[in-house]
């Protein structure tokens, strides 16, 4: 059983559906989602919506460590490699890609994107709910 593990980025993305996969070979064990800010328990300031550049450098190595524990307790808990469902090229999906690559989790790209895929990228979401493996 593999556990998905959805970033959350931004507002806009807050409100958006949560990606729902079709069962293969690796059942689904549960869904969970990370928001990128500092306090999870009450996400106000998420980090693609900090305005200031200074602020997001700053905030940036503490949250990738938070997303890189997050992860990598993850899949110590559930014995195989997560699913990272980041949507976007946005700072908050870079940093959620390189924190799961260390971490050693699958990151999905949700939506294709016309300017290109995350280099970390693994899989993409298609339509019909199943992965796509990229090469």
């Amino acid at each position: 059983m593999r556990q998905c593990v959805v970033i959350i980025g931004s507002d806009a993305q807050r409100g958006a559906d949560v990606p729902d996969i079709r069962q293969g070979e690796d059942g689904i064990a549960r869904k969970t989602q990370w928001y990128v800010c500092a306090n999870q328990k009450d996400p106000e300031h998420l980090f693609d919506d900090i305005d200031s550049v200074l602020l997001r450098a700053l905030r940036w190595p503490s949250l990738f460590y938070q997303c890189f524990l997050y992860i990598s307790s993850v899949k110590t808990w559930s014995q195989k490699r997560p699913y990272v469902f980041v949507r976007g090229k946005g700072p908050a999906a870079r940093l959620a890609a390189r924190a799961a690559g260390w971490a050693a989790g699958d990151v999905v790209q949700v939506h294709d994107d016309p300017a290109g895929r995350l280099s970390r990228t693994r899989y993409q979401l298609r339509d019909d709910g199943s992965l796509k493996l990229l090469g």
